[in-house]
């Protein structure tokens, strides 16, 4: 057991907590005080304690700790649907502005308001994606790496994150299978279950939409 001690509030406790569980390292966060007790950067793989104390860690330290999980490899998250429809159909409308503003939500109170696709290596893409309620919003967007036509996408988003995804003709139809970065603020569990449910809804919108 590794422990780390802060004065820091609980909420920068708790993220440093997700940055650490999505290396792969199990922590947890404690809410007592200790004497002036400061451990170095915790190993990889070894359990972690954060606990507040009255005295807190060092800017050098909370640097260190950091650096030391962000430069390792990031986390990968792979999804994947089957879509009952032709691979011409599939692809067309993955790269579609008008079905992409149809499909690019995980649930019914976001949509996508705008949308451009500039489909080649180089190229850039945005999404704007929105609150139903205009509460909140964001633009996804990056700029296209490789592209295979009919088979591979794969783009660098504008926080440095890649995603690749591939598109494989079946006999049941097309298997959509997309590996993307985990970002540091939500967990990877968060983001598997919202990149699956946008990945859900373009299947039941090529199914509803173009297959008879």
């Amino acid at each position: 057991m590794q422990r780390v001690y802060s004065h820091e509030n609980m909420m920068i406790l708790s993220s440093a907590k997700n940055l650490l569980e999505l290396n792969g390292i199990d922590c947890f966060v404690k809410n007592e005080y200790h004497a002036a007790v400061i451990l170095q950067s915790p190993a990889a793989g070894c359990p972690v304690e954060f606990s507040l104390c009255r005295i807190p860690l060092s800017s050098f330290d909370w640097v260190q700790i950091k650096h030391h999980f962000l430069r390792r490899e990031p986390v990968k998250i792979t999804i994947e649907t089957l879509v009952t429809a032709k691979l011409e159909t599939v692809w067309d409308a993955w790269n579609n502005p008008d079905d992409i503003k149809q499909w690019n939500a995980a649930s019914d109170d976001w949509h996508t308001t705008h949308s451009t696709v500039d489909l080649r290596e180089g190229g850039s893409f945005l999404s704007r994606m929105e609150a139903k309620d205009g509460s909140f919003g964001f633009d996804f967007e990056g700029t296209y790496t490789r592209i295979v036509p009919h088979q591979l996408i794969e783009y660098c988003m504008s926080d440095d994150r890649e995603v690749s995804t591939s598109f494989t003709g079946t006999a049941d139809g097309v298997l959509i299978r997309s590996v993307f970065d985990a970002e540091s603020e939500n967990s990877p569990e968060m983001q598997r279950e919202g990149w699956q449910a946008i990945l859900d809804n373009f299947a039941r919108h090529v199914q509803s939409v173009y297959v008879k």
